[in-house]
């Protein structure tokens, strides 16, 4: 093969690529996923061949679209710009609320349906499925809801290691998952006396078992109007975060700091996530 065939054939493979590319970047968008939504989707156009298995997994997140499929291997990004239709819409008076958050379409909260993954991620630390949880198939995550006087918005969790999202994902704002263990026969042990603050729901389910519970979701700020229902509900609150990284040591320090002016608070940390503990070690933390 010549040099001239060499650079035709390199101009056709990118002309070939950055089509792919387009097609792609095209089809992602056209999903119209909010920040922190995920969705996975048959990929047209793809480079290994017709694709029926939905194996174009789509993720967006901070204005921007990611994608990677997982018959042709192709993944890219691309930032979501608003054309002039979406500015407009947005400008024009709705009787609906835009910001209204729904659960995915194919919530299923039947703990048989959920694929072997989603089952064994919770089943591993020894609590059974919460009632308000679902599975989402489009979506390929397990849907974590939090109520306040209706539904405020849900944390998705991926379980699929192909699955190219953060491992979790939140809609809304300012969301705290409990009180875990009201009405639970084991909260009866220790009382409304002592509430616990963790970072994620599974941990706050299983220390639920033991006493109150709650979990603090995504970027969560914790106002000072929570702290004053601590204060009204608690005689004691622990913090109780996975000490692995240095931010999770800094936003504990910091809740630790705001608690404190109006109930006492103490600062746990065990080197793990509460949910890796056995309910035994739990009681003798939470004394």
């Amino acid at each position: 093969m010549t040099y001239a065939e060499n650079v035709l054939r390199l101009d056709d493979r990118r002309q070939q690529g950055h089509s792919m590319y387009q097609t792609t970047r095209s089809q992602a968008i056209s999903l119209g996923l909010s920040d922190g939504e995920s969705q996975r989707t048959n990929h047209e156009g793809c480079g290994a061949g017709h694709d029926f298995k939905k194996r174009l997994w789509v993720v967006r997140s901070s204005g921007r679209v990611g994608w990677k499929c997982h018959h042709c291997g192709e993944k890219g990004s691309a930032r979501v710009e608003p054309n002039r239709t979406m500015v407009l819409n947005r400008l024009r008076p709705r009787e609906e609320n835009p910001d209204k958050i729904e659960l995915p379409h194919d919530f299923d909260s039947n703990f048989l349906h959920w694929p072997p993954e989603a089952r064994a991620w919770v089943l591993k630390y020894g609590i059974e499925k919460p009632q308000t949880w679902g599975w989402s198939e489009s979506k390929g995550r397990v849907i974590i809801p939090v109520y306040e006087e209706g539904l405020k918005g849900y944390q998705s969790r991926k379980v699929f290691p192909e699955d190219p999202g953060p491992k979790y994902l939140t809609r809304g704002r300012n969301l705290v998952y409990g009180p875990c263990g009201l009405g639970c026969a084991d909260a009866a042990q220790t009382g409304p006396q002592t509430g616990v603050v963790v970072e994620d729901a599974l941990s706050a389910e299983k220390v639920g078992r033991i006493c109150d519970a709650y979990a603090l979701l995504g970027t969560t700020r914790f106002s000072h109007g929570d702290a004053l229902k601590f204060a009204q509900r608690y005689a004691k609150v622990l913090v109780w975060f996975d000490d692995n990284n240095w931010q999770a040591r800094k936003d504990q320090a910091k809740l630790v700091s705001r608690l404190n002016l109006v109930v006492p608070t103490v600062m746990v940390r065990t080197g793990k996530d509460p949910k890796e503990h056995t309910l035994k070690e739990i009681q003798e933390i939470v004394g």
